[in-house]
């Protein structure tokens, strides 16, 4: 494929391995090209945690945070894409988050939306931590949020819908079912696939926009893109997920043959391109419209994905089946990037003609012959609509001359780009099926693309206004699903390991979650991890699913958070032998381990028979506690706290266990155990030969504290010191001035009598009677008094306080002159760090989220 002359000003030429201006051509490993791309998604989770942390998503360009639903989209969109990539930190960050905040009281919401983003990302998170109870417990929660009699909560009865909203849904749903032994879910959620066989359809194809009242046709519009795309995916996705689920497959079948029929169209983009296929959108059978949107790309993809499960819609042996199918398609989509300046792909664009000599047509088979190369059965106009014809024949032409075609070529509906998924998940899917490198090779240029002109400087990417100039309009918003899918999809192409989430185990779901496919080994292991603990939890009276935290929280909220840590402590070592994940005896002896072989070994991929056949929720409550104390506290030294210098490491095993830097001051040398107060403080390390950061808290007793905060300290006191020199020579200029002046004693008469209730009659300051507001000011240095108020009404107390700080009236104490600092004081306005609640408030709430 020839780079086209609008690309080549991107500086990402095909087949150009020099490494050009961002430094990334020359990478050709895969594996080198994977770690780049895992540098991304981790400058995609910095971004967004230093600007927008527990809010929806990133506004990059602005460094602000953008709320959609209030339920920090991101976090949770992002779970099983941390997991995966094995940024273990950040992973450890957004589970805390979903432990301590995450609720589901925000009244309405989009159930299409949240559902494959929030109850999506948590069953995937809970499959691969190896089965973490929290997530599931969330994902059940947030089911029951949104559950109804008749159908997820939104759905029907509200008025207009669209076709995808109806039909997403029933995956993630199942999954919780699954899972929870609860099958009112499940069975809800299908209700939509029954009512949709029952609607009038176009050869397997059904109305975008619906009526959700009656669940009838609005409208006469037929796609595969926006609005209706993800119902064809979960036609094929949900039967891949539980076989039973026929009706599914048989309406994915009929779905792409009436794509092969309506929709799937051949053009010619011209020598250097060739011929590519789209499917077009369609008005009901009548005509055609070349619109080719970014969206619509996820079909190649999951046509290959049907095709690995031996799907083939191919009505003859004369048609193409479904793989070829899908590698044509893959052809158009690559190029919405590679048509334009900078490499970053248009949202959508229509295919138009450049010239249009008359077609020929063979009537005899219904098909074009000059090169307008539509599928059988289409005819077409100017303005890059086809019509429909009676036509039977739908055989795709073949690659031929050029001699009298139509030459088509994009012309842009929108210059837009929203980091969409779709292509680079395609790529996955076809590199999956047919390991041909090209698909790699698009993949590496998309993704230098993006790195080049979607990056921002200080963390996380940004959409483009125009991607057709160089260099580009950019826009601001930076999506949940950039995170979720697009990153992971990149991650993924560029894996040589197919037990890297193998498509016989796990179905991605809409938003790139991979859920475990029924009856595989990973469903059944977890299945039995749960019936275990189920089993266990039931036999003691207690419901495994909303009714654990109630059960605990009797015993363990009444206790100090000393008192907590110390059995969390020792049930762990009673329990697990120190550094293992399997149970142990007290007498197993006990070895130091560093903080990553916590998170390793508690977040792996799966665990092992020994943790299946494992603890009791006593013992792994114990666990999870104890892994959840590394890289929460630090340690200080404060030796030379006197020149600005800190020196922090992270706890040893040791020190987690006395609770040092915990319930014991958290300075180096300092056995200081009341009157703790926390404070957080950015952490800078280096680990693995790589610089890292981290937001971690410091115990700290008052006098640790004071050298923590030494510096600010000095400059309060140096202010104070500079305002109190200020008063005393004010103070010594007036009395230098007051036998001498008249003007100061006017003016201290007055303030006087005015502040002592005498008469009003002298009223406010008059220069045109000999003093005025300014000579107050300069005389007194201090502000002339309101005219409508006096300090001894307005107190009560008959205390005056002259401007040199002296008596007024009979019997009136002497009192300090108040010191007032210059209005741009801000930098005395020093406040130790951030200071908590104490240390019982913060504990208690520390525990609670262990029982969310």
């Amino acid at each position: 494929m020839l780079t086209s002359q609008k690309y080549i000003q991107s500086g990402i030429c095909d087949g150009n391995y020099t490494c050009g201006v961002d430094g990334l051509g020359c990478i050709t490993d895969a594996l080198l090209r994977k770690e780049k791309v895992r540098e991304a998604a981790r400058w995609t989770w910095k971004g967004y945690r230093q600007y927008a942390w527990g809010h929806d998503e990133l506004n990059a360009g602005s460094r602000t945070s953008r709320e959609w639903f209030a339920l920090g989209l991101t976090i949770v969109d992002s779970l099983d894409t941390l997991q995966i990539l094995g940024l273990l930190e950040e992973y450890a960050e957004a589970r805390f988050w979903v432990a301590n905040h995450l609720n589901f009281n925000q009244g309405e919401v989009s159930v299409f939306e949240t559902t494959i983003r929030i109850l999506g990302g948590l069953v995937a998170a809970f499959y691969h931590s190896g089965g973490d109870e929290l997530f599931l417990l969330k994902a059940v929660e947030f089911a029951e949020s949104v559950h109804d009699t008749e159908e997820p909560r939104g759905k029907f009865g509200i008025g207009s819908t669209c076709l995808a909203e109806v039909a997403t849904v029933s995956m993630e749903f199942s999954a919780v079912s699954r899972l929870s032994g609860r099958p009112e879910f499940r069975d809800t959620a299908m209700i939509p696939w029954q009512k949709l066989t029952s609607m009038q359809d176009l050869d397997g194809l059904y109305c975008t926009f619906l009526n959700g009242d009656s669940l009838g046709c609005s409208g006469n519009h037929y796609t595969m893109g926006a609005s209706a795309d993800s119902a064809y995916e979960y036609m094929l996705k949900q039967w891949i997920m539980n076989k039973n689920d026929s009706m599914c497959i048989d309406m994915y079948k009929k779905a792409i043959g009436g794509m092969r029929k309506h929709m799937l169209t051949q053009l010619w983009m011209g020598e250097d391109i060739g011929d590519v296929w789209i499917v077009a959108e369609n008005d009901g059978g009548r005509t055609r419209s070349n619109i080719l949107e970014h969206l619509t790309c996820f079909l190649p993809g999951t046509i290959a994905l049907g095709h690995m499960y031996g799907i083939n819609t191919a009505s003859s042996p004369d048609e193409d089946d479904d793989l070829t199918v899908a590698v044509k398609l893959m052809k158009a989509c690559y190029e919405l990037y590679h048509q334009t300046a900078t490499g970053v792909a248009f949202d959508s664009v229509l295919l138009v003609p450049r010239y249009s000599p008359e077609p020929v047509v063979d009537k005899g088979i219904g098909q074009f012959q000059t090169g307008t190369t539509f599928t059988a059965g289409s005819t077409a106009t100017g303005n890059g609509n086809q019509q429909e014809s009676s036509g039977k024949g739908r055989i795709l032409l073949q690659d031929g001359g050029s001699a009298g075609k139509t030459k088509y070529a994009f012309a842009p509906r929108s210059r837009e780009n929203f980091l969409r998924p779709e292509v680079a998940e395609s790529l996955f899917y076809l590199w999956r099926a047919t390991g041909d490198p090209i698909y790699r090779e698009w993949g590496w240029n998309m993704f230098r693309a993006y790195e080049r002109w979607c990056r921002v400087s200080t963390g996380g990417y940004q959409v483009l206004n125009n991607v057709d100039t160089v260099p580009p309009s950019v826009g601001n918003k930076m999506e949940s699903f950039w995170m979720a899918e697009t990153m992971k999809y990149f991650y993924l192409l560029f894996s040589d390991d197919p037990d890297e989430i193998p498509l016989d185990e796990f179905v991605f779901n809409t938003e790139a979650h991979p859920l475990a496919i029924w009856g595989t080994e990973t469903d059944l292991t977890l299945r039995e991890v749960l019936a275990n603990a189920h089993g266990r939890l039931e036999a003691s009276g207690v419901n495994a699913l909303g009714k654990s935290a109630q059960y605990y929280q009797s015993n363990l909220m009444g206790m100090t958070a000393a008192e907590r840590h110390k059995k969390f402590v020792n049930d762990y070592l009673t329990y697990y032998a120190c550094g293992r994940d399997e149970p142990s005896t007290k007498n197993d002896a006990a070895r130091i381990r560093t903080d990553a072989d916590a998170l390793r070994e508690h977040h792996r991929f799966i665990r092992s028979d020994a943790d299946n056949e494992s603890s009791s929720w006593e013992a792994r409550l114990a666990k999870r506690y104890y892994d959840r104390l590394f890289k929460e506290y630090a340690i200080v030294d404060l030796t030379y706290y006197k020149q600005s210098k800190l020196g922090m490491r992270w706890r040893t095993q040791k020190e987690v266990v006395s609770g040092k830097g915990q319930f014991v001051c958290g300075a180096k040398g300092c056995d200081a155990g009341e009157g703790l107060c926390s404070y957080e403080v950015n952490f800078a390390y280096q680990e693995a030969g790589e610089r890292k950061q981290a937001l971690v808290k410091l115990r700290l007793c008052p006098a640790c504290a004071f050298k923590l905060n030494y510096r600010k300290e000095k400059q309060l006191q140096k202010a104070a010191d500079a305002a109190a020199a200020r008063k005393r020579k004010r103070e010594q200029e007036l009395e230098e001035r007051m036998p001498n002046d008249p003007l100061v004693q006017e003016a201290l008469e007055y303030v006087q009598r005015y502040a002592h209730g005498g008469s009003d009659e002298a009223g406010p300051f008059n220069p045109e009677a000999g003093i005025g507001t300014a000579d107050f000011e300069r005389a007194t240095g201090d502000v002339a008094p309101p005219p409508a108020a006096t300090a001894a009404r307005a107190g009560g107390s008959g205390v005056a306080i002259d401007a040199l700080g002296g008596t007024g009236t009979e019997g009136a104490q002497r009192a300090p002159a108040v010191i007032t600092l210059p209005a741009d004081n801000s930098v005395w306005e020093l406040k130790p760090a951030q200071e908590t609640v104490n240390v019982e408030e913060e504990m208690d709430a520390y525990f609670e989220g262990l029982f969310l």
